[in-house]
Protein backbone atom coordinates (compact mmCIF):
# COMPACT_ATOMS: atom_id res chain seq x y z
CA UNK A 1 0.00 0.00 0.00
CA UNK A 2 1.18 3.30 -0.75
CA UNK A 3 0.78 5.06 2.74
CA UNK A 4 -1.30 7.56 2.25
CA UNK A 5 -3.09 9.65 4.56
CA UNK A 6 -6.60 10.88 5.37
CA UNK A 7 -9.18 9.05 2.78
CA UNK A 8 -6.47 8.95 0.04
CA UNK A 9 -8.21 6.02 -1.50
CA UNK A 10 -12.19 5.56 -1.48
CA UNK A 11 -12.07 2.12 -0.16
CA UNK A 12 -10.39 3.96 3.50
CA UNK A 13 -11.63 7.31 2.99
CA UNK A 14 -14.36 9.19 5.80
CA UNK A 15 -17.31 7.86 4.19
CA UNK A 16 -16.33 4.69 4.54
CA UNK A 17 -15.62 4.79 8.24
CA UNK A 18 -19.25 4.04 9.87
CA UNK A 19 -19.57 1.20 6.96
CA UNK A 20 -16.30 -0.67 7.91
CA UNK A 21 -16.40 -0.39 11.34
CA UNK A 22 -19.75 -1.45 11.32
CA UNK A 23 -19.39 -4.43 8.88
CA UNK A 24 -15.98 -5.41 10.97
CA UNK A 25 -16.08 -3.98 14.35
CA UNK A 26 -12.33 -3.49 14.02
CA UNK A 27 -9.64 -1.57 11.69
CA UNK A 28 -7.18 -3.92 9.63
CA UNK A 29 -3.59 -2.98 9.06
CA UNK A 30 -4.09 -1.45 6.07
CA UNK A 31 -7.05 0.93 7.22
CA UNK A 32 -4.86 2.21 10.28
CA UNK A 33 -1.76 2.67 8.21
CA UNK A 34 -3.82 4.58 5.73
CA UNK A 35 -5.06 6.93 8.57
CA UNK A 36 -1.88 7.92 10.39
CA UNK A 37 -0.69 4.64 11.92
CA UNK A 38 3.04 3.85 12.84
CA UNK A 39 4.80 1.87 10.14
CA UNK A 40 8.58 1.80 9.44
CA UNK A 41 8.46 1.93 5.90
CA UNK A 42 5.72 4.73 5.96
CA UNK A 43 6.95 6.60 8.57
CA UNK A 44 10.50 6.73 6.92
CA UNK A 45 9.07 9.29 4.46
CA UNK A 46 6.08 11.27 6.75
CA UNK A 47 7.52 11.83 10.25
CA UNK A 48 4.58 13.23 11.16
CA UNK A 49 3.15 9.79 12.03
CA UNK A 50 4.89 10.01 14.91
CA UNK A 51 2.34 11.90 16.08
CA UNK A 52 -0.78 10.64 14.49
CA UNK A 53 -0.49 7.06 15.83
CA UNK A 54 -1.48 8.27 18.53
CA UNK A 55 -5.09 9.57 17.62
CA UNK A 56 -5.90 6.35 15.29
CA UNK A 57 -7.38 3.08 16.92
CA UNK A 58 -8.45 -0.28 16.38
CA UNK A 59 -11.21 -0.48 17.98
CA UNK A 60 -13.98 1.09 19.75
CA UNK A 61 -13.45 0.02 23.29
CA UNK A 62 -9.42 0.33 22.48
CA UNK A 63 -10.63 4.22 22.08
CA UNK A 64 -12.89 4.53 24.57
CA UNK A 65 -10.62 2.61 27.21
CA UNK A 66 -7.28 5.08 25.89
CA UNK A 67 -9.77 8.24 26.49
CA UNK A 68 -11.43 7.41 29.57
CA UNK A 69 -7.86 7.21 31.00
CA UNK A 70 -6.14 10.00 29.17
CA UNK A 71 -9.17 12.68 30.90
CA UNK A 72 -8.71 11.16 34.07
CA UNK A 73 -5.13 11.61 34.43
CA UNK A 74 -4.84 14.90 31.89
CA UNK A 75 -7.39 16.91 34.02
CA UNK A 76 -6.03 16.29 37.52
CA UNK A 77 -2.43 16.79 35.84
CA UNK A 78 -3.58 20.33 34.24
CA UNK A 79 -5.32 21.31 37.73
CA UNK A 80 -1.90 20.74 39.54
CA UNK A 81 0.59 22.18 36.33
CA UNK A 82 -0.91 23.51 33.73
CA UNK A 83 -1.96 22.93 30.44
CA UNK A 84 1.45 23.56 28.55
CA UNK A 85 3.36 21.53 31.32
CA UNK A 86 1.52 18.63 30.87
CA UNK A 87 1.15 18.87 27.00
CA UNK A 88 4.87 19.29 26.80
CA UNK A 89 5.24 15.38 29.19
CA UNK A 90 2.69 13.94 26.56
CA UNK A 91 4.28 15.52 23.26
CA UNK A 92 7.66 13.99 24.69
CA UNK A 93 6.12 10.67 25.34
CA UNK A 94 4.30 10.51 22.16
CA UNK A 95 7.10 10.98 20.21
CA UNK A 96 9.83 8.99 21.84
CA UNK A 97 7.94 6.04 22.41
CA UNK A 98 7.02 6.20 18.74
CA UNK A 99 10.87 5.80 18.15
CA UNK A 100 11.93 3.56 20.06
CA UNK A 101 8.62 1.29 18.15
CA UNK A 102 10.19 2.33 15.06
CA UNK A 103 13.57 0.62 16.23
CA UNK A 104 12.35 -2.02 18.25
CA UNK A 105 8.85 -3.07 15.48
CA UNK A 106 9.66 -1.33 12.70
CA UNK A 107 7.78 -3.88 10.21
CA UNK A 108 4.53 -3.53 12.98
CA UNK A 109 1.50 -1.46 12.44
CA UNK A 110 1.13 0.70 15.69
CA UNK A 111 -1.56 2.49 16.77
CA UNK A 112 -3.05 4.61 20.16
CA UNK A 113 -2.90 6.80 23.31
CA UNK A 114 -1.37 4.48 25.56
CA UNK A 115 2.54 5.90 25.03
CA UNK A 116 1.10 9.36 25.98
CA UNK A 117 -1.01 7.90 28.59
CA UNK A 118 1.90 6.07 30.16
CA UNK A 119 4.06 9.20 29.69
CA UNK A 120 1.31 11.61 31.63
CA UNK A 121 1.28 8.43 34.08
CA UNK A 122 4.90 9.06 34.85
CA UNK A 123 4.37 12.38 35.66
CA UNK A 124 1.51 11.54 38.36
CA UNK A 125 3.98 8.92 40.44
CA UNK A 126 6.46 11.65 39.90
CA UNK A 127 4.18 13.91 41.69
CA UNK A 128 3.14 10.88 44.03
CA UNK A 129 6.56 10.59 45.29
CA UNK A 130 6.97 14.12 45.98
CA UNK A 131 3.68 14.21 47.32
CA UNK A 132 2.65 10.31 48.86
CA UNK A 133 -0.72 9.91 49.46
CA UNK A 134 -2.54 6.17 49.85
CA UNK A 135 -5.53 6.94 47.70
CA UNK A 136 -3.47 8.46 45.14
CA UNK A 137 -1.22 5.15 44.97
CA UNK A 138 -4.34 3.21 44.53
CA UNK A 139 -5.78 5.33 41.87
CA UNK A 140 -2.48 5.11 39.99
CA UNK A 141 -2.17 1.47 40.13
CA UNK A 142 -5.47 1.49 39.22
CA UNK A 143 -5.37 3.35 36.27
CA UNK A 144 -2.16 0.98 34.77
CA UNK A 145 -3.95 -1.50 34.89
CA UNK A 146 -7.18 -0.63 33.40
CA UNK A 147 -4.80 1.01 30.76
CA UNK A 148 -3.11 -1.85 29.82
CA UNK A 149 -6.57 -4.60 30.26
CA UNK A 150 -8.04 -1.54 27.71
CA UNK A 151 -4.86 -2.33 25.20
CA UNK A 152 -5.33 -5.92 25.40
CA UNK A 153 -8.60 -5.50 23.21
CA UNK A 154 -6.32 -4.24 20.11
CA UNK A 155 -3.37 -6.86 20.70
CA UNK A 156 -2.73 -6.24 16.75
CA UNK A 157 -1.89 -2.88 16.72
CA UNK A 158 -0.74 -2.48 20.18
CA UNK A 159 3.17 -1.94 21.71
CA UNK A 160 4.13 -2.78 25.11
CA UNK A 161 7.34 -1.27 24.17
CA UNK A 162 5.44 1.91 23.75
CA UNK A 163 3.91 2.00 26.93
CA UNK A 164 7.22 1.03 28.83
CA UNK A 165 9.41 3.51 26.92
CA UNK A 166 6.50 6.11 27.01
CA UNK A 167 6.52 5.94 30.82
CA UNK A 168 10.20 6.35 30.62
CA UNK A 169 10.32 9.28 29.18
CA UNK A 170 8.02 10.77 30.62
CA UNK A 171 9.27 10.55 33.81
CA UNK A 172 12.34 12.51 33.80
CA UNK A 173 10.97 15.62 32.52
CA UNK A 174 8.25 15.26 34.87
CA UNK A 175 10.70 16.68 37.55
CA UNK A 176 11.23 19.79 36.04
CA UNK A 177 7.29 20.11 36.17
CA UNK A 178 7.32 19.71 40.27
CA UNK A 179 8.37 22.26 42.69
CA UNK A 180 11.75 22.03 43.96
CA UNK A 181 12.44 19.21 46.58
CA UNK A 182 13.82 19.67 50.28
CA UNK A 183 16.33 17.40 49.03
CA UNK A 184 19.38 19.31 47.26
CA UNK A 185 21.54 16.24 45.91
CA UNK A 186 17.96 15.06 43.86
CA UNK A 187 17.59 19.06 42.52
CA UNK A 188 20.58 18.51 41.32
CA UNK A 189 20.40 15.79 39.26
CA UNK A 190 16.91 16.16 38.25
CA UNK A 191 17.84 19.01 35.46
CA UNK A 192 20.39 16.53 34.38
CA UNK A 193 18.28 13.60 34.27
CA UNK A 194 15.66 15.25 31.98
CA UNK A 195 18.05 16.88 29.67
CA UNK A 196 19.42 13.47 28.96
CA UNK A 197 16.23 12.58 28.13
CA UNK A 198 15.31 15.51 25.68
CA UNK A 199 18.67 14.45 23.91
CA UNK A 200 17.60 10.99 23.61
CA UNK A 201 14.02 11.93 22.10
CA UNK A 202 15.39 14.73 20.22
CA UNK A 203 18.40 13.56 18.82
CA UNK A 204 19.80 10.44 19.41
CA UNK A 205 16.63 8.08 18.57
CA UNK A 206 15.49 10.15 15.70
CA UNK A 207 19.76 9.46 14.10
CA UNK A 208 19.04 5.88 14.82
CA UNK A 209 15.76 5.43 13.64
CA UNK A 210 15.96 7.82 10.49
CA UNK A 211 19.68 7.17 9.69
CA UNK A 212 20.23 3.85 10.07
CA UNK A 213 17.16 1.93 11.11
CA UNK A 214 14.24 2.68 8.65
CA UNK A 215 16.48 3.20 5.32
CA UNK A 216 17.48 -0.61 6.00
CA UNK A 217 14.56 -2.27 6.16
CA UNK A 218 12.32 -4.69 4.44
CA UNK A 219 8.69 -5.39 5.43
CA UNK A 220 6.63 -7.99 3.31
Amino acid sequence: MAGGFLGATDSHGPSSISGYFLDKRTFDAAYLRQWGGLFGPDTRRQAYRLVTYAFVHQTAVHVAGNLLVFGLVSFSLERRFGQSRVAAVWLISTVGSGLCVSLGRPCATVVGLSGGIFGLLGLFIADLVEHFRIVRAVAFVALVAFEIAGSLTAPNATSFLAHATGFALGLAPSFLVLPHSGNEYLNAVIPVLAALDFLVVAVVLPVIVFHNKLPAITCN
